[in-house]
């Protein structure tokens, strides 16, 4: 199957497309019971969707990976370090062409601080799924060796997914006599990340960053009250679940 067409069926299957196609198809046949019924449930779950009340448990119960100690990190007996992509900002004005995106810029801060508590190697990883410009471990690249003055000899930039990341580096790391690594990547990605790079028979030691799960509202009305982060969170954590279930399928 194609990866257009994987991300077709996935955004169907993702808020707010499936619970708009739930009252889409409620309206259309409102003036019995079922469309009144399908109506209804699309509206209750577009809602559910957006509120920190189902945002905050989704987003917790993926971040179990607790952050590294710094005493974890400068006794580590990992080899290198693996930070994966997160997609792009495409033809950023201010840079004259693509750049990271914000959460890319945030895994590659962390690796670059893993770096200079360790002296190991830092590797980006990610090629570019839709194939218009340069590989985002070649942009990582760029950002590790003039932002974080951080000279990186090695780089993955043919993989489009998680799956692949964990493939092609599998194959790098052999080629390079590595055998553990740190594998730096959202709190929230790290349980897909972590079961990719097993299946690929890397030894890996999780280095979650950027946790999205936030403390109990002071005011717990807010909770039930609608917003742009929580909608983000709520897309987040469903497509990590939906990634995994479907990583599950293809190692079966």
């Amino acid at each position: 199957m194609s990866l257009d067409i994987i991300h077709i069926i996935e955004a169907l299957l993702m808020p707010p497309n499936s619970p708009m196609l739930l009252i889409l198809l409620g309206l259309l046949i409102y003036n019995k019971k079922a469309g009144r019924w399908l109506a209804g449930t699309g509206l209750l779950l577009l809602w559910l969707c957006t509120i920190p009340l189902i945002s905050n448990p989704l987003i917790r119960s993926l971040e179990q990976t607790p952050a590294l100690s710094d005493e974890q990190i400068k006794s580590t007996n990992a080899e290198a370090i693996i930070v994966l992509g997160s997609g792009r900002n495409r033809d950023a004005p201010e840079y004259h062409g693509d750049t990271i995106s914000h959460a890319g810029l945030a895994r590659l801060r962390y690796a670059a601080k893993l770096h200079r508590m360790t002296g190991l190697p830092v590797i980006p990883v990610g090629g570019d799924p839709v194939e218009r410009g340069p590989a985002e471990a070649e942009i990582a690249k760029q950002i590790l060796e003039e932002a974080f003055k951080i000279p990186t000899q090695h780089i993955e930039a043919d993989s489009r997914t998680t799956w692949e990341n964990a493939i092609f580096s599998a194959r790098l790391l052999q080629q390079l006599g590595i055998k553990r690594v740190l594998l730096v990547t959202h709190a929230s990605h790290m349980p897909r990340a972590l079961y990719s790079f097993q299946q690929a028979g890397i030894e890996v030691i999780a280095a979650p960053t950027h946790f999205q799960s936030t403390p109990q509202d002071r005011l717990p009305l807010l909770k039930f009250l609608p917003n742009a982060y929580a909608t983000s969170d709520t897309y987040a954590a469903l497509h990590e679940y939906l990634g995994i279930a479907w990583y599950w399928l293809k190692a079966r």
